[in-house]
């Protein structure tokens, strides 16, 4: 899994950096002012938020059970499989932009989400620069309805 992981890391690498040298509107260097601290991103960040992803997921998983009425879930899962497609990506989506919205206007959450606007010079490694407390709350807005249309609950 690992020797996978450092094999896309490195395949991103080799497509992303020689495109950015075409392609650039200003010159940069390869190695710019916190590469170093967006690798310790990349390298740290994964194992602590796919540990809290799977505890919260299965927590919502469980209390959605109880919440949701069977009523509710029937009805959905009689649709055909397209509109419930169409469900889960509009109610994703919806979720996604509520909850970054609100990390960008309640000062306590912009504390956690700032770090990801930090950033001084973008690149194919800057978008790793991410709180763990900001990917924790913002992936389930996205990912939890998918979990409840895959599991059917």
């Amino acid at each position: 899994m690992l020797i996978n992981w450092l094999n896309g890391l490195l395949l991103t690498a080799l497509i992303f950096v020689p495109l950015e040298k075409l392609l650039a509107r200003r010159r940069q260097r390869i190695f710019r002012r916190g590469w170093f601290n967006d690798v310790m991103f990349l390298l740290l960040n994964p194992p602590i938020i796919i540990f809290a992803l799977g505890v919260l997921i299965i927590g919502m998983t469980m209390a959605s059970a109880w919440v949701v009425p069977v009523r509710v879930r029937d009805a959905v899962a009689s649709q055909p499989y397209w509109i419930q497609i169409v469900e889960v990506l509009v109610v994703a989506d919806i979720g996604f932009y509520l909850a970054h919205r609100a990390f960008h206007t309640f000062p306590w959450l912009w504390k956690f989400h700032e770090i990801h606007h930090s950033i001084e010079e973008l690149d194919w490694l800057a978008a790793v620069r991410v709180h763990p407390v900001d990917q924790i709350s913002l992936r389930p807005a996205r990912f939890f309805r998918c979990l409840r249309w895959a599991f059917r609950i």
